[in-house]
């Protein structure tokens, strides 16, 4: 690998990957339910959630970004955000909403690894799949003049092509392309943490030498990392934070 991650790096990276897709997530939900409701307005998740200073009884308070945190939980129980939020939101009380304090109540973790189970059967699908679209779209690519290393480099930075993550990343490990292939590593780590026994046994031959160890050591620290993001300070004290009405 020619980018060489220091301790802690790639961690950050995953906890970071992790924290867009939680909030990309959440306020596509918002938004959703903002507009079924008839409100025209952008939703925006405000310091509350996102993190700023703001003034309270004449003193200073700043909040931290939940995301971190609701990405360790992600992480540590090998959950996807876009199905917890989906199967709480179908959980939800008429009138209530879903806040992202909600998604990290653990009494719900049996259902929310339940709705966020993924089969072997579909990894191997996946795989498939993104084997002829990147087949066909290598071979289109080869027509247009391009040399068969610089078609698979075009292909697989085609961030329009529906291939994950891991796949990118494993392939352009594969063509010896390092630095083009790092671009994606949080990603595929993040990915493959989500099922590694599955992953490693459809993906297996795909898989560099040393990656699910590395994504292992990295997931520790990415979890360790974000339960230190609390979300509220007050004159250098934290506490739990910003705590909407329960759903």
């Amino acid at each position: 690998m020619a980018k060489k991650y220091q301790r802690g790096d790639l961690a950050a990276a995953m906890l970071a990957e992790l924290s867009a897709v939680c909030r990309e997530t959440y306020v596509a939900y918002r938004q959703l339910q903002n507009s079924l409701s008839g409100e025209r307005k952008q939703y925006d998740p405000g310091y509350q959630w996102d993190g700023g200073t703001v003034k309270r009884n004449g003193k200073e308070v700043t909040y931290r970004p939940i995301w971190p945190r609701l990405a360790a939980f992600m992480l540590e129980h090998r959950l996807e955000p876009a199905a917890c939020i989906a199967y709480r939101c179908s959980h939800v009380d008429d009138g209530s909403r879903l806040y992202p304090n909600h998604l990290l109540d653990e009494t719900w973790l049996k259902e929310l690894t339940a709705s966020c189970r993924v089969r072997g059967s579909s990894v191997a699908e996946s795989l498939r799949n993104q084997v002829m679209v990147c087949t066909s779209a290598i071979m289109d690519a080869r027509e247009e003049g391009l040399t068969r290393k610089q078609a698979n480099l075009f292909v697989l930075l085609d961030l329009s092509l529906e291939l994950s993550p891991l796949f990118r990343y494993c392939l352009l490990r594969a063509e010896r392309l390092p630095k083009s292939a790092d671009r994606f590593l949080a990603g595929a780590a993040v990915q493959f943490l989500r099922s590694p026994v599955a992953y490693t046994k459809h993906w297996g031959k795909w898989l560099p030498a040393g990656f699910a160890e590395m994504s292992n050591e990295a997931k520790q620290r990415a979890i360790a990392l974000g339960k230190k993001q609390r979300t509220r300070r007050n004159h250098g004290e934290e506490n739990s934070g910003y705590q909407p009405p329960k759903s």
